[in-house]
């Protein structure tokens, strides 16, 4: 069995220049051979040299089997020899390098912007890397609170509704197909009615506001009647809001 692991640095801790896509690849078969273990200035971070002299880094704290400190104690003192590790300890300290390049390579898209973790654990999929190494790198990135769906979630109703008016059952299931859970999909949306309001406005009060801004986006696109009403209600307005908006503004004209 061959295996591709991909030479990746802890940006503070190696060389931030380089790039996951782009870094070297070590060839790992069934049982690696190590000749050096090196601690990076991170206390969490290890560079590993292996019996090709290919390096690699990994975070202790992603090994789940191996014991790096009895590993350490096992290499050769002689710089050209090596250590082959069992294919216990060789799956585990190989998987606990994929969770490192995947950790990064998660840092890279949370420097852009937001993320969910539905989101960037399918775009780390879409890169290569196993389930199980997204997983670990997800979960300590969360335990940190560099990637949250909370925060995510704020974010992205701020920018989506910056152009598109629309109500709190249809803005909960946008968030809920972007795979945030129901419950944190409806917190966020009912902070997000009520975080400008003026003090005293409900949040009843603020999603009347923005159904009056779909009713009259609905208006210059020309929509009337039934139209008109059907736009509201797939905005994900509340059919008396709705009613009441359209009323209002007849009355206005």
């Amino acid at each position: 069995m061959q295996r591709d692991f991909f030479h990746s640095a802890a940006a503070g801790d190696a060389d931030d220049s380089q790039d996951t896509n782009e870094s070297s690849v070590v060839d790992v078969s069934d049982v690696l051979s190590l000749r050096k273990i090196e601690q990076t200035s991170s206390d969490e971070i290890l560079e590993l040299t292996s019996s090709d002299g290919s390096v690699f880094f990994i975070r202790k704290s992603y090994l789940q089997v191996a014991n790096i400190d009895d590993i350490r104690s096992r290499l050769p003192s002689a710089g050209w020899e090596s250590l082959s590790l069992s294919e216990e300890e060789s799956a585990d300290v190989v998987q606990a390098g994929f969770a490192f390049s995947a950790e990064r390579k998660a840092c890279d898209y949370l420097a852009r912007s937001e993320q969910c973790r539905a989101g960037l654990s399918a775009k780390l999929l879409k890169k290569g890397f196993s389930k199980k190494s997204i997983e670990l790198a997800l979960d300590r990135l969360e335990s940190k609170n560099f990637l949250s769906d909370e925060r995510f979630s704020s974010a992205w109703l701020r920018t989506h509704c910056a152009t598109k008016f629309q109500g709190r059952t249809r803005l909960c299931s946008e968030l809920m197909a972007r795979g945030i859970a129901r419950s944190v999909a409806v917190e966020a949306v009912e902070n997000f009615f009520t975080e400008d309001g003026c003090v005293g406005d409900s949040a009843g009060y603020m999603e009347e506001r923005m159904c009056e801004k779909a009713y009259m986006k609905a208006v210059r696109q020309r929509k009337s009647g039934d139209k008109l009403l059907k736009y509201l209600l797939d905005s994900g307005f509340p059919y008396k809001m709705c009613v009441s908006v359209i009323k209002k503004h007849k009355i206005d004209d």
